[in-house]
């Protein structure tokens, strides 16, 4: 991992280099529909019910993080080159797209091998903990036309690509509490998550770990798994003083985002990580920093926005959708 702190801004302006300053965007998800101007259906309601009978049934995880285009509706027209220059002029010179299963690797993979993009775009590879449900054990069969996932195929998917430094890092891989259904359990994703550390001994790349409201659980698993990976980062970063002394004394960075910023307490919190362990990264198109929150008061943007209640004008940003820049 690199990342541009003070100390690199310092030595730049001491060696008379001027302009913006390049900056790496860790943790996007840039194959996200929102930034081709889709959106996912909501799911079919299941016959006659009352809308408090729909609240209370179980959300099943999706089989993919990518959806089917027959699960798509259009809502606005494909603006991802502009978000592209976008982030190209305030500096981000790379951005690390999170793959956050078999599909979406692929999908950025074909986009990471076209002339505009094969530079600044990286992307990771693992099993995000809401589709825990997918994780395969060695010796686990797959049904026929199964989105499965286990070590060998992910390390299948990978290999091809590490020499030309577009899959840079495992991830983004860890616990998620918020995600929990009645297939992706807890004991799901704890499986999944212990599972990858084989990926990260198999492939020798940094992490980007996954963290959410799962108390000290995920930390207790990194450190029983420490000696199975080199370096890696917490991103987007929203836990407690108790969860970020055990990142750190465990040797890894912490990422911030727009769910780092959103009470006075969280900012306090974030003084206490030093500068060199400190890394940003959007999570694009997610934890847009909104009025309501604290940290909306120390950000800008030079860009003009699209409220949601507007009609959409190409070459805006849109409210509520995070983009790198």
């Amino acid at each position: 991992f690199s990342c541009f702190s003070a100390s690199a801004r310092m030595n730049m302006q001491a060696a008379g280099r001027s302009g913006p300053i390049p900056l790496i965007d860790i943790a996007a998800n840039l194959m996200d529909p929102t930034f081709r101007g889709l959106r996912r259906a909501p799911p079919k309601p299941q016959g006659k019910s009352s809308k408090a009978s729909r609240q209370s049934q179980p959300i099943e995880p999706p089989q993919s993080l990518i959806p089917s285009t027959e699960s798509l509706s259009r809502i606005r027209p494909d603006d991802f080159e502009l978000m592209w220059a976008r982030l190209k002029q305030v500096g981000i010179a790379r951005i690390v797209s999170l793959a956050s299963d078999l599909p979406t690797l692929e999908q950025t993979l074909a986009l990471s091998r076209t002339p505009s993009y094969q530079t600044a775009l990286k992307t990771t590879v693992g099993l995000h903990p809401a589709l825990a449900h997918l994780w395969k054990e060695r010796g686990e069969s797959f049904s026929e036309g199964e989105l499965g996932v286990c070590v060998e195929r992910l390390v299948a998917a990978a290999e091809p690509h590490l020499g030309c430094g577009c899959v840079v890092a495992i991830g983004e891989i860890g616990l998620d509490y918020t995600e929990l259904s009645p297939k992706c359990t807890v004991e799901a994703q704890k499986r999944a998550f212990v599972g990858q550390f084989k990926l990260c001994q198999a492939l020798g790349l940094p992490v980007i770990f996954h963290s959410r409201s799962c108390g000290m659980d995920f930390v207790e698993l990194v450190r029983q798994h420490r000696s199975m990976f080199t370096k890696g980062v917490v991103h987007s970063f929203s836990g407690t003083k108790e969860e970020l002394e055990k990142i750190l004394e465990l040797g890894l960075y912490v990422g911030v985002s727009g769910a780092s910023v959103r009470t006075e307490a969280q900012l306090e919190l974030l003084r206490q990580i030093p500068l060199d362990r400190l890394m940003v990264g959007s999570d694009a198109p997610w934890c847009d920093i909104r009025p309501e929150h604290f940290g909306h008061r120390f950000v800008r943007t030079q860009f003009p926005t699209t409220a949601r209640s507007q009609p959409f004008q190409m070459g805006y940003c849109v409210e509520r959708r995070t983009e790198p820049c």
